[in-house]
């Protein structure tokens, strides 16, 4: 098992002697860099959990070219299905006391096009990661230190004598290291796309700032905080998903192909940014074998336009190729019907209430007869803890299991608050401060009800 320090230099001149290798990083334990046999390099996270199961999880690729730690030209990030992380060149860094920079005005060349003036379609994969100003600065100058103290080293016109090449050995080393914590805590500033706030534009950009004290690679902090905060989801809820298709299904299509699903959650910023395809199918499973399934999955379709393949409310596994259909429940149905006339056996029941895609549902059960004089309740209210670490499994948990029932209900009205509260003994760092203050700015925190106090 090869480990060294993974930088760009080391992923770059990495070359496999055949087929897949993989590189661990020396500094991060359970941190690597998978190459395939063609060159594509992918990072990935691997963990133990409690009860001893070993986990696995590919972060995206990296997008690291010549320079020092990152593309020259970010609009050559690859076209994919998973999610990427393009590191910005320090020329293009980003000023945290500002709301533009040319780190923004990258990332968004990046996002229209591609090398050669190709548009770009999968907008909704792309991460990038800039330095910010200031801490670029502190980055130049631990370099210029690192390059003084090796020169000293390896300068043999010096003559130095024994006790002092140990010495400028150690300096060298020491500002080594310096040179890597200054680098990671530099790139600091994610920037993603998300949905527009001017009408008529495809995107627009957030950017979130996020600390690193420098034990970890700019990759997996940066992972660790999209994937933490929800910017990147590992599992997609199958309501959610159901309700994604529903509303970009198109008007009286009997089917569509189950890679124009993937297509949507890949180009568009409004769908949720799933870390892999892999995602997407587990969830498009999950959906189709509900009790009460909207759709139905077909391998395919032939000349007279009978489905082939077809199951409704089965487990399948999801695939995503040119054949694949996701079929309308009712032209499921109608097919099942008539293949059940032709042989003489009874068509299969449907699940009462199950509903087709943009309906309101079918028949509703009726509301059970309560006491003389009782009303129905008209307010629910609840409060719950979640964890801080992972938050978003929590959200989506009580998404899909009380959000989701509540807004079942005709004219309801539903009003989510996140109400967080932090005390530190010692108090909290000005860095973080500021870095806090300015992702709630950015997040549009309420201003009158945010804020650090001393008491």
């Amino acid at each position: 098992m090869a480990k060294l320090v993974l930088n760009s230099k080391s992923v770059s001149r990495a070359v496999p002697a055949s087929g897949q290798v993989e590189l661990w990083d020396s500094l991060t334990p359970g941190f690597g860099l998978r190459i395939a046999a063609g060159g594509a390099r992918t990072f990935f996270v691997m963990r133990r959990l409690r009860g001893g199961k070993l986990i696995r999880r590919s972060i995206g690729q990296a997008h690291i070219g010549e320079g020092p730690t990152c593309l020259d030209h970010p609009e050559e990030a690859e076209e994919g299905s998973s999610v990427a992380l393009v590191v910005l060149h320090p020329r293009t860094a980003h000023d945290a006391r500002a709301d533009t920079s040319s780190a923004m005005a990258a990332a968004d060349d990046a996002l229209k096009r591609r090398s050669g003036g190709r548009l770009r379609q999968a907008r909704n994969t792309l991460i990038f990661v800039a330095a910010e100003t200031s801490a670029l600065l502190d980055a130049r100058k631990a370099a210029k230190l690192m390059l003084a103290w090796k020169s000293i080293r390896d300068d043999k016109a010096l003559d130095l004598k024994a006790s002092q090449k140990e010495d400028a050995e150690k300096e060298a080393e020491s500002s080594q290291a310096v040179l890597n914590t200054t680098v990671r805590r530099a790139w600091s500033q994610i920037i993603l796309p998300a949905p527009p706030k001017v009408e008529g534009e495809p995107y627009s950009l957030d950017r979130v700032a996020v600390r690193n004290t420098g034990a970890k690679s700019v990759a997996q902090t940066v992972w660790e905080k999209v994937s933490g905060d929800g910017s990147v989801q590992e599992k997609l809820g199958q309501i959610t998903l159901s309700e994604r298709i529903s509303a970009a299904w198109p008007a009286d299509a009997a089917h569509i192909p189950v890679s124009l699903v993937r297509d949507w959650f890949v180009q568009y910023v409004r769908f949720e940014r799933l870390r892999d395809e892999v995602v997407l199918a587990e969830a498009i499973g999950e959906m189709l074998r509900d009790l009460q399934p909207a759709y139905a999955f077909a391998e395919g379709v032939d000349a007279e336009g009978r489905y082939q393949g077809l199951v409704l409310g089965k487990t399948i596994n999801v695939r995503f190729d040119d054949e694949a259909l996701l079929v309308n429940r009712e032209a499921a149905q109608a097919q099942i019907a008539k293949d059940a006339a032709a042989t003489g056996l009874p068509a299969p029941q449907e699940a009462p209430g199950a509903a087709s895609p943009g309906s309101a549902g079918g028949d509703q059960p009726a509301a059970p007869e309560g006491a003389p004089g009782t009303r129905n309740p008209r307010r629910f209210h609840g409060v719950v803890e979640l964890n801080p670490d992972r938050p978003i499994p929590n959200l989506q948990q009580i998404t899909e299991s009380v959000i989701a029932e509540l807004q079942r209900t005709r004219g309801v009205k539903v009003t989510l608050r996140l109400d967080i509260e932090a005390t530190a003994p010692d108090g909290f760092p000005p860095d973080d401060v500021s870095i806090i203050r300015g992702n709630t700015r950015t997040l549009k925190f309420d201003p009158g009800a945010t804020d650090f106090s001393d008491d």
